[in-house]
């Protein structure tokens, strides 16, 4: 006699995991960027820093100009813009 497919044993499926390929030597030229020297680093850090105080800097002084001038000198500067452009 034969069963039928409500009592057969489900089937097993087995996955085979791939072995991932190794690194190429040479770090990110290989994979397909210039790998960065330690001056290139350097630099690169010294714009984010000089950026960062820049903007620092910036924020500061219209801090500064909004405690001196209050809102008046934003104002004119918006309507000296919108003015430019029309």
């Amino acid at each position: 006699m034969r069963m039928s497919r409500h009592h057969e044993q489900p089937r097993r499926i087995e996955m085979q995991v791939l072995p991932q390929p190794a690194a190429p030597p040479g770090g990110a030229e290989a994979n397909g960027g210039p790998a960065a020297t330690d001056g290139e680093a350097r630099l690169n850090r010294g714009a984010l820093v000089g950026m960062g105080l820049v903007a620092v800097l910036l924020t500061g002084a219209a801090g500064f100009l909004w405690m001196r001038h209050g809102v008046a000198i934003f104002f004119d500067t918006v309507v000296a813009g919108l003015a430019t452009c029309f």
